[in-house]
């Protein structure tokens, strides 16, 4: 069964405030269509909500005819489109309640998806043969720390996926973002998702980020040298 997201709202506010994104115009990114202020804010929550509309005009019917040999690629692609929705709606909830700095972790996980959604859709069930085998890499990889934190829930009955006989030779694509990126030639997508990495992950940048005196919207505290 399709399930649908709640509306997004309309409420504006700037998307690209706070953090790592602020400073891209440094970068050479100074199209005045992609500033960072009010307008461009409305405009990337409208997209929002037309691409939530779209989304839930598909989800609302209950079920969807699919081509006999697009219904892999469909059930995968189905799933990431929604999370991709949903968190685009996060993002717009988080920077219109005052926490666009903490949004960074989930914007980096939709341009992930998202291009990755692109490529599943490109490649067909090559790339869904792909996801699977890297799907289940993670499963024998979680089953073996369980064992190692000898912690395996009683009510857990979870097979150890078969080893490839051949490693099917896309899933590096998934393993390793840049590697994607390359192959669309979008490498600033890939400098992005560096960038808000710092934000994901416990680092210096992210620790600084609440510095007084650091470039920082969400700056608090005082920076004390010994």
């Amino acid at each position: 069964m399709l399930q649908s997201c709640p509306k997004a709202s309309s409420t504006t506010t700037p998307l690209l405030q706070g953090g790592a994104v602020r400073n891209l115009g440094s970068w050479g990114m100074t199209n005045d269509e992609f500033a960072d202020n009010e307008e461009t804010a409305a405009r990337a929550i409208d997209v929002i909500a037309i691409l939530t509309e779209g989304f839930d005009a598909l989800a609302d019917g209950g079920s969807v005819s699919v081509d006999h040999d697009k219904g892999l690629v469909f059930l995968t692609a189905y799933g990431w489109w929604a999370g991709i929705t949903r968190s685009a709606q996060a993002i717009s909830t988080l920077h219109q309640s005052g926490l666009a700095h903490e949004s960074a972790p989930i914007v980096r996980t939709v341009l992930q998806h998202t291009l990755a959604l692109q490529w599943l859709v490109e490649t067909g069930d090559k790339a869904v043969a792909a996801v699977q085998e890297y799907t289940d890499d993670n499963t024998r990889k979680l089953l073996q720390t369980l064992a190692e934190a000898n912690w395996p829930p009683s009510s857990l009955t979870m097979t150890v996926p078969p080893k490839p006989v051949i490693p099917n030779p896309l899933v590096p694509k998934l393993k390793n973002f840049e590697e994607l990126c390359i192959a669309y030639n979008t490498r600033v997508i890939y400098v992005l998702f560096r960038v808000l990495s710092v934000y994901a992950h416990p680092t210096a940048t992210g620790a600084r980020a609440f510095e007084a005196g650091h470039d920082h919207p969400d700056s608090q505290l005082p920076f004390l040298p010994s």
